[in-house]
């Protein structure tokens, strides 16, 4: 640089991630495994850990879209990023599009608490277990199509929640330590570009 003398130089390592200041992210269970749920007082049902594995590991399940309340005719408001497979049940994570009107509505709405829950839509397979002998039918899920996971005011499934609400949030100002080298070195704002 003209007119500066340095008597010494260090380089300084440093990390640079791009974070997107609009990112945000809904983490919840899905489809919670091995807890039976009554279906519109007609039978009992339950999801176990091999109900959506293949649907969301190979199939169409791997992006079954985030929906409001079930509602096929509008757009998604989200897209799945990572399914988990937990003792709870299945897990995912959502990009909400909070681009679109909707999908910041959603967003808010579950960051806020007002949305807790999730439920899914999917299609049943040929190998459901079927229990008839008792007082009520039970239906354990076999291996299923998943289609899609919505946000709900209430799950069918109790334990079919929201789990995270996740903002990248603001992107952090300069570093102190940075402002504080540059006033040392008697850099102008116009020498630092």
């Amino acid at each position: 640089m003209p007119g500066k003398q340095f008597d010494e130089c260090r380089l300084i390592e440093a990390e640079f991630r791009v974070v997107d200041a609009e990112a945000r992210t809904i983490t919840g269970v899905a489809a919670p495994y091995n807890r039976w749920t009554p279906i519109a007082g007609a039978y009992l049902e339950r999801f176990t850990a091999e109900t959506f594995a293949e649907s969301v590991r190979r199939g169409g399940g791997a992006n079954a879209p985030l929906l409001m309340h079930h509602d096929h005719t509008d757009m998604p408001v989200g897209k799945p990023l990572e399914w988990r497979d937990t003792d709870e049940g299945l897990v995912g994570v959502w990009e909400i599009d909070v681009k679109r009107d909707a999908g910041a509505e959603a967003w808010r709405l579950a960051d806020e608490g007002y949305l807790r829950a999730l439920s899914v839509g999917f299609q049943a397979g040929d190998a459901d277990d079927v229990d008839t002998s008792g007082e009520v039918t039970r239906v354990t899920r076999g291996p299923a199509r998943l289609l899609e996971v919505s946000l709900v005011s209430v799950p069918a499934v109790e334990d079919a929640r929201i789990t995270k609400v996740r903002s990248a949030g603001p992107r952090p100002g300069p570093d102190p330590r940075i402002a504080a080298y540059r006033a040392a070195l008697g850099l102008t704002k116009e020498e630092r570009s």
